[in-house]
C-alpha cells in the first residue's frame, strides 16, 4: 500500500492554552523537515494542532515531539502554580 500523506488534527482545551501556544508557536514558524508540517491555531481558548507527514516515521516523530512539549509545559505550569 502506497500512502501519499498522513494527517491528524488534535484539539486541546486547558487552562494553560495561552502558555502552550506562546511556547510552541515558534516551532511551527520554520519548516524543520520536508517530511512533515506542523501547524498550531488558537481560538476561544482551544488549541488545534494539525500534522501532515509524507511517511509514518516522520508522522510519529512529529506527533510525539509536539505532545511531549505540551506535557512538559503543563507539568512546568503545575509546578509553578504550586502543584505536583
Amino acid at each position: 500500500m502506497n500512502v501519499k500523506k498522513i494527517r491528524a488534527v488534535v484539539e486541546l482545551e486547558t487552562e494553560y492554552s495561552e502558555t502552550i501556544f506562546r511556547a510552541i508557536l515558534p516551532e511551527t514558524r520554520e519548516r524543520i523537515s520536508e517530511r512533515y508540517i506542523g501547524k498550531l491555531k488558537k481560538e476561544d481558548g482551544k488549541l488545534t494542532f494539525e500534522f501532515e507527514a509524507s511517511d509514518t516515521v516522520a508522522f510519529r516523530a512529529a506527533l510525539n515531539a509536539y505532545l511531549r512539549w505540551v506535557k512538559t509545559i503543563c507539568d512546568i505550569c503545575e509546578i509553578v502554580k504550586g502543584g505536583t
